[in-house]
């Protein structure tokens, strides 16, 4: 029989080289299944530190949380099927982006760039100078509306909010209020088709809206492999297409508004340099997206990003 010194040290390197492996599987992104609700509300809410609680520095977690990513995207773009592009964003510009703006939407009229911005006392429309991105005008919305995506016409811009299921319609010129329609849910990303607009709620549900009273006009169910893809967030309207942030991802979607189908994968991973995105926190992710059609760009950027890129979708090489 082994002495009971022996059996208590082989007890605790067993139980060390369990926790160690524990450890690695945490490390690779493995995730246990969960039955928690969806935390939207607490990340849209709460704006993130830049450091850990603990005083590490966010490269750690950022390099992490890169490899985690990967580890999901990079099975995702292996096998995509038939009829499925993957496509990066081939940077043509970039623009200073004010790091206070907590980007909830883009969109381009002519030759002018307009983003709205979140967060509860926040929140607020602004034009910007297409060239330097430097903010021309800011109309600022109550601190009891967290603003999201917005739609650029002619003579008007239409902003949505958050939880208060409000639309704000603007004069595009001076930004001023004009009108206010409700609709029933959350709002969360918005763009212009037509005489219509798309709008997203965070679901894989997508609601195409009538301009004058913002009555739905028909629901489209986005799917990718025939799953639901959810947490669509902003939106552009390009075409027959509906391209779409997807929340928390470093990656866009674009969209056969007809059926409803995933047509492509951008991955935009590669817009920020590695000292850069270290400095996020984890709720400045990637949203915005807007479509200049006399260029034929992109601009995108990210909540509290320090650049607005203008971009063209390229194939992966």
């Amino acid at each position: 029989m082994l002495p009971r010194s022996y059996l208590n040290v082989c007890i605790c390197l067993l139980l060390i080289l369990a926790s160690f492996t524990f450890s690695v599987i945490d490390s690779v992104g493995y995730e246990r299944p969960s039955a928690a609700p969806r935390s939207s509300e607490i990340a849209k809410a709460i704006p993130s530190p830049r450091v850990t609680p603990s005083g590490h520095s966010r490269l750690t977690e950022s390099v992490t949380e890169k490899v985690n990513e990967a580890l999901i995207f990079t099975p995702l773009f292996r096998s995509l099927g038939a009829g499925v592009d993957r496509l990066i964003p081939q940077v043509i510009s970039k623009l200073p982006h004010d790091l206070p703006a907590f980007t909830q939407g883009l969109a381009i009229e002519g030759d002018q760039l307009y983003e709205s911005t979140g967060l509860y006392g926040q929140s607020g429309l602004r034009l910007l100078n297409i060239s330097s991105g430097e903010v021309m005008q800011n109309h600022f919305l109550s601190s009891h509306v967290f603003a999201e995506g917005i739609a650029a016409f002619p003579h008007q811009i239409i902003q949505i909010t958050w939880k208060e299921q409000k639309a704000f319609v603007f004069d595009r010129s001076t930004l001023k209020l004009q009108q206010t329609l409700s609709y029933l849910g959350e709002g969360w990303g918005l763009c212009r088709d037509g005489e219509t607009v798309w709008m997203s709620n965070g679901t894989s549900t997508l609601t195409q809206r009538d301009l004058a009273t913002f009555s739905p006009l028909k629901t489209l169910q986005v799917r990718y492999n025939d799953q639901l893809l959810d947490h669509l967030n902003d939106l552009e309207c390009v075409g027959e297409h509906l391209y779409a942030n997807v929340w928390m991802k470093n990656w866009i979607v674009r969209i056969d508004k007809s059926t409803g189908k995933v047509t492509g994968f951008i991955d935009t991973s590669s817009l920020l340099s590695p000292v850069e995105t270290s400095r996020l926190g984890p709720n400045e992710v990637l949203n915005g997206i807007a479509f200049r059609p006399e260029r034929e760009t992109f601009f995108l950027t990210g909540k509290e990003w320090p650049w607005i890129f203008e971009v063209r979708l390229i194939p992966h090489p």
